[in-house]
C-alpha cells in the first residue's frame, strides 16, 4: 500500500485575518475609486451647445413668436 500524504488544514484564526485584510484592501480600493470618479468629473468636458437652427427653423421660431 501506498503511503498516505499528511495534509495540513488552515485554522479559521488564519481564515479570518485574511478575510479581516481582504475587507481592509477592498474598502481601501472603494475609497480610491471614490476619489477617482471626483476628479474624472472634475475633469470632464462641459456638455455641447445645442446646434444653432438651421434657416428655415430660425424662420418658423421667428413666426412662431410673431403668432404669439
Amino acid at each position: 500500500m501506498a503511503k498516505k500524504e499528511k495534509v495540513s488544514l488552515q485554522h479559521s484564526d488564519d481564515l479570518e485575518a485574511v478575510d479581516a485584510e481582504l475587507s481592509a484592501a477592498m474598502e481601501t480600493l472603494d475609497n480610491t475609486n471614490e476619489r477617482v470618479i471626483e476628479i474624472l468629473q472634475a475633469y470632464a468636458p462641459p456638455p455641447e451647445p445645442e446646434p444653432a437652427p438651421t434657416e428655415p427653423e430660425a424662420q418658423e421660431e421667428k413666426e412662431l413668436k410673431v403668432r404669439s
